[in-house]
């Protein structure tokens, strides 16, 4: 090998300008908002090594501090949009955890080991809507949304309980 070259492809994204009057803060925020750019990939799309499937609890997590950070919110509106459009749902109208990894077949439902997956991706449909009122991405997902939402109202119901109710 003669040469090796590395180059980085980031999502075109607009970090939002700070300008901080203390040096440290200013430094913690700028290597913040390159460490958000450099995630992109991992936890939008987890990680390599993990099936390249967007992971759904772990995007909620990188969406909320993304809207701090950035002008843009495709990302956020694309993750989310694609784990409701995979359409995978279990048989008891659950979210499969990653998309699409289970379409492909390289991963087995890991879902019914970790139900909470499904509720964390309906609050991140509502924290995306808080802060862009994008009426359009919630009227896509509403199916997926109600499925959800029923599925927890049933185990609910099985066991006694009053429904869950989510309001956006």
């Amino acid at each position: 090998i003669r040469q090796l070259v590395v180059q980085d492809y980031m999502y075109p994204l607009t970090i939002k300008p700070a300008k901080l009057s203390d040096g440290l803060k200013q430094r913690i925020y700028d290597v913040g908002a390159r460490t958000l750019q450099v995630c992109i990939h991992e936890h939008y799309e987890d990680c390599p090594g993990r099936e390249q499937a967007l992971y759904g609890q772990d995007s909620r997590n990188q969406m909320l501090f993304g809207y701090g950070v950035y002008e843009e919110t495709e990302v956020q509106r694309e993750s989310l949009r694609l784990l409701s459009m995979a359409n995978y749902h279990n048989p008891d109208g659950l979210l499969a955890s990653t998309a699409p990894g289970l379409v492909l077949g390289i991963l087995p439902n890991i879902n019914t080991d970790i139900p909470n997956f499904s509720l964390f991706w309906a609050l991140a449909v509502s924290e995306y809507y808080q802060r862009t009122k994008d009426a359009e991405l919630v009227k896509d997902v509403s199916k997926t949304l109600d499925d959800v939402m029923g599925a927890y109202a049933r185990q609910i119901r099985e066991k006694g309980k009053m429904p869950l109710i989510l309001k956006i």
